[in-house]
């Protein structure tokens, strides 16, 4: 499947929580569990509004949120925008999935030129458009809220489609609800869903369902 969400996915990454921007401080040194906590923390994981609203706050001031047991860094939502209000440092909108809706804080250090690019996406993120917000799980005044660190205009009505499919696929799998096989082909891995197979009363599909026949 091809990263319409800006980054490629994978079933390997879908357990660290979706798709990342990877660097080369992403990456595990032989040494193992040093490395591995700057990847998590720069994992972006596709969510729906009402999974974001059921995010659980660590006990520790340190820790983050969770979703279905995951630490969460950053999310990634695909929302239509309900109502916006657009000031000199900040833009704040609500946005609604369908599931649910949430307030979206996106700062603009670099709007104040009119010609800017963050100026020309503001001009389409307007009451009604669909819009991708990239950012991170704040709490205010006692509701969740996403701080966005990148936020754009969606151009291709697929990133939708696409963007629901891997917040299902990893839900799924996180929650056990899929099987992965491990030894699919090195081209079939790129696909983003190739060689899972959905569970049914604790069988996959593949295989049939209990008593489907009676």
């Amino acid at each position: 499947m091809s990263g319409y969400g800006g980054y490629e996915y994978d079933n390997a990454n879908a357990d660290s929580g979706g798709g990342g921007f990877l660097s080369q401080s992403n990456r595990e040194s032989e040494g193992g569990e040093k490395e591995k906590k700057p990847r998590d923390k720069q994992t972006l994981t596709p969510v729906t509004i009402k999974q974001l609203q059921s995010a659980e706050k660590g006990v520790g001031d340190d820790d983050g949120y969770k979703i279905d047991n995951a630490e969460i860094h950053s999310v990634r939502v695909v929302a239509c925008v309900q109502t916006d209000e657009v000031r000199e440092t900040k833009a704040t909108y609500n946005i609604e999935d369908g599931t649910g809706s949430v307030e979206v804080t996106f700062w603009l250090n670099d709007a104040q030129d009119e010609d800017s690019w963050a100026r020309q996406k503001l001009a389409k993120m307007t009451p009604g458009a669909y819009v991708v917000v990239h950012g991170n799980i704040k709490e205010y005044d006692g509701r969740l809220t996403i701080s966005a660190y990148d936020m754009r205009p969606v151009e291709d009505f697929n990133q939708v489609t696409h963007h629901y499919l891997e917040a299902i696929y990893v839900h799924a799998k996180r929650v056990g609800k899929i099987q992965v096989s491990s030894g699919a082909a090195p081209a079939a891995k790129r696909d983003s869903m190739a060689g899972f197979h959905p569970t049914t009363h604790g069988q996959s599909a593949a295989g049939g369902a209990d008593g489907a026949d009676g």
